[in-house]
């Protein structure tokens, strides 16, 4: 297009420049009018044809580096995924809540990859992992992504703040954790938990002397369910520890007796129920 404009207005300008050098030019040409209006007419047109090819000049400047091909570094990279970065469903995982039976199931295979871990360490003489250390080493084995295993121990973490001042394993194990008790303290806390049930069976075996054995274990369940009055859970403590021991630990299941009962809604109980205390909240007192 651009050529065909330059060539009409190359042909145009040369007959302009011939009239003008032929002043005196006949009025008619080849029979076709007054030569005078067709040189106004040719001048006219190539006004216009000026007007285009200027107009068409601008627009290919424009349109010039549109047209240009486009090297790769002219589109963004994708960005590299690094370890620090997550993608939506890691991203969501950072939000995850652990209930507290999923958190206590999760503290009882933290438990045993422990005890498998230390037994191999023994083997070839190395040191032991704390507590602290293996969480980590047994969130890595389950995950291979850093910030997967940053999440669950994140929520590990969370979980223990949550369930721990309610619950007497979660707050052990957070102890263990936070190097606030030594992790033998764990068969410590077994076998006291074994000798309280154990106690508690006897105590009603001698309350319920005609009930057979199978009715003796079914109120056994029932109470590791509900609650251990006073002279139940009194009795087992004075047993189980020396006078001095027996006395603090006694107060502090009283505290925790009055602890319970304010967060709970008041309504008419009987004094049994009132120093009465659930199974579960019995060993954080005692703990």
């Amino acid at each position: 297009m651009r050529g065909y404009m330059q060539a009409a207005l190359t042909n145009i300008n040369h007959l302009v420049e011939c009239t003008g050098r032929n002043g005196d030019a006949p009025q008619q040409v080849n029979g076709h009018g007054d030569w005078h209006a067709e040189k106004a007419a040719l001048l006219e047109e190539l006004t216009r044809l000026r007007a285009e090819n200027e107009r068409l000049q601008d627009q290919a400047q424009k349109q010039g580096p549109q047209r240009r091909p486009v090297t790769p570094r002219a589109y963004p990279q994708a960005p590299k995924h690094t370890g620090s970065e997550r993608d939506p469903e890691q991203a969501r995982s950072a939000l995850r809540t652990i209930s507290l039976r999923a958190l206590k199931d999760t503290i009882a295979e933290i438990y045993a990859s422990k005890s498998h871990f230390d037994q191999q360490c023994a083997a070839s003489r190395r040191p032991r992992e704390t507590m602290e250390r293996h969480l980590y080493t047994f969130l890595t084995q389950r995950h291979n992504q850093r910030s997967a295993v940053l999440d669950w121990a994140q929520a590990i973490i969370a979980g223990i703040k949550e369930h721990g001042p309610h619950d007497n394993d979660v707050a052990v194990f957070g102890k263990i954790l936070r190097h606030e008790v030594d992790e033998e303290f764990l068969l410590v806390q077994r076998q006291l938990k074994q000798t309280v049930y154990e106690l508690l069976r006897v105590y009603l075996q001698g309350r319920h002397p005609l009930k057979t054995e199978a009715e003796v274990d079914a109120l056994l369940q029932k109470k590791v369910h509900a609650q251990v009055y006073e002279d139940e859970w009194v009795g087992i403590v004075k047993y189980m520890f020396n006078a001095e021991d027996a006395v603090s630990i006694i107060v502090r299941v009283r505290e925790v007796i009055v602890e319970h009962s304010t967060r709970t809604v008041h309504h008419a109980v009987s004094l049994q129920d009132q120093s009465a205390i659930s199974y579960v909240d019995f060993f954080e007192g005692a703990s």
